[in-house]
């Protein structure tokens, strides 16, 4: 897992800094122009660093369970609309979730139902699909977040079953 934190921290930094990037420029341009447009901007960008920032702190942090689940709320972040049914529970069905939205590249609907998270969409990508079954792949940013919910299963003892289709990926947690 050591060789993997460096990667994890080159995803979260990656998707963290492109929005403090927003914000920085943000208030360069609030110096020129005080206008709505750049107001309502600069706060986008802020609500959705923090999004992402508590997100990050829920899935990779300590724990705390009266916490609200945040996955929502960072799935409201990305590029492509992607929307979550149900909630999550822990940090493992939470860094699934991460990684099915990044197999949505259209975006798409994940489902959370018992131990099962789906994602469906008009495009899904299962490049990660042996990485979640296998933990066995080069280890990137583009691949951490599959490689520690494979790491993040072996230590709770659960396994990952993947079934994909055309448009649709299931993982299913199995104790």
């Amino acid at each position: 897992m050591s060789d993997l934190w460096p990667s994890l921290y080159t995803r979260i930094s990656h998707d963290l800094s492109g929005l403090a990037g927003s914000v920085f420029n943000g208030t360069e341009l609030l110096m020129d122009d005080s206008s709505a447009d750049v107001v309502m901007m600069l706060q986008n960008a802020t609500g959705h660093l923090v999004a992402r920032l508590q997100f990050f702190r829920q899935t990779f942090g300590l724990q705390n369970r009266l916490d609200k689940d945040t996955t929502a709320a960072y799935l409201n972040t990305l590029n492509v609309p992607v929307q979550l049914e149900g909630t999550c529970e822990s940090a493992l069905e939470r860094v699934v979730c991460m990684v099915l939205a990044d197999s949505l590249p259209k975006g798409g609907v994940i489902r959370r139902q018992g131990d099962t998270l789906t994602a469906e969409g008009a495009t899904v990508k299962t490049d990660f699909v042996p990485l979640l079954q296998t933990g066995k792949g080069e280890i990137s940013a583009q691949n951490a977040a599959a490689l520690y919910a494979y790491e993040l299963a072996n230590q709770q003892q659960v396994r990952l079953v993947v079934q994909t289709t055309a448009s649709s990926i299931r993982v299913s947690l199995k104790s």
